[in-house]
């Protein structure tokens, strides 16, 4: 946590590595030609790269209007040009120019940030090796809740400024949910689990879409209702940490 910004738990990238078997390393360069050069190691080595870029610059909502990070799937350098992906806005594979390209991975919201990835992803993972990797990450939540209601003080007590940033926390609740979401087909087992996570990561993106508008002038949110939403959400955050104990407890996997 730093003043008016609540930082995610910073495991998401180990959990999902994991779950899923894949190698992943995050790396970020300010230099662009030692950023080029690794980009295009990584890739003649065959690994796959996520990169952060500023919707600033590319084909988005948000071209010539808002800074905000994202990230495209770098396929390769071709010339003057690079051929990206963006799962967002444009998902087949479509040309950059080179100079654009530099410019928008050195913008300050994107900082030369990336992940190489490595391997290949099976089928999801069976319930049990996902329910044991929440067990495990059950003690670590229970001690981030602390942050939470700190965060939630700080907020009521005026001490964040206007500028509230909780998009860490709803980005790693969206991946989350999508990591629980029933494995292999419907499970009647285990999803209520993942609608639980859903319907968190849900709550959380609208608080996080909210408190993003009312920093930018283009929404309200009074620090009394905000800090409301936020005490919701640190309810239920607690109530779904002593439900899934409480099922790891007893040694099953999966509610019955």
């Amino acid at each position: 946590m730093a003043g008016h910004r609540l930082g995610g738990g910073e495991r998401w990238l180990a959990g999902t590595a994991r779950l899923t078997g894949l190698r992943l390393q995050r790396f970020a360069q300010t230099d662009w030609a030692e950023l080029a050069q690794a980009e295009r190691a990584a890739l003649a080595d065959s690994a796959q790269l996520i990169v952060a870029v500023d919707s600033f610059d590319i084909e988005s909502p948000y071209r010539d209007h808002e800074h905000l990070t994202h990230a495209l799937v770098l396929h390769r350098y071709a010339g003057d040009e690079v051929v990206v992906a963006d799962m967002t806005n444009r998902p087949e594979p479509h040309s950059l120019p080179l100079h654009v390209y530099q410019k928008t991975r050195l913008s300050p919201v994107a900082g030369g940030f990336g992940i190489v990835c490595r391997g290949v992803v099976g089928v999801p993972p069976p319930s049990d090796i996902v329910a044991d990797r929440l067990r495990a990450e059950l003690p670590a939540h229970r001690g981030e809740l602390a942050v939470l209601e700190q965060f939630i003080t700080d907020v009521r007590e005026g001490r964040t400024g206007p500028d509230v940033d909780i998009a860490d926390v709803a980005a790693e609740r969206l991946a989350l949910s999508q990591v629980v979401a029933p494995p292999n087909g419907p499970d009647d087992r285990w999803t209520p689990v993942a609608e639980a996570f859903a319907d968190l990561s849900h709550r959380w993106y609208i608080v996080h879409a909210m408190a993003w508008a009312a920093t930018r002038g283009t929404g309200t949110l009074r620090p009394a209702r905000l800090v409301r939403m936020l005490t919701d959400l640190a309810t239920r955050e607690a109530d779904l940490n002593t439900r899934l104990s409480a099922i790891m407890q007893v040694g099953s996997p999966c509610p019955r």
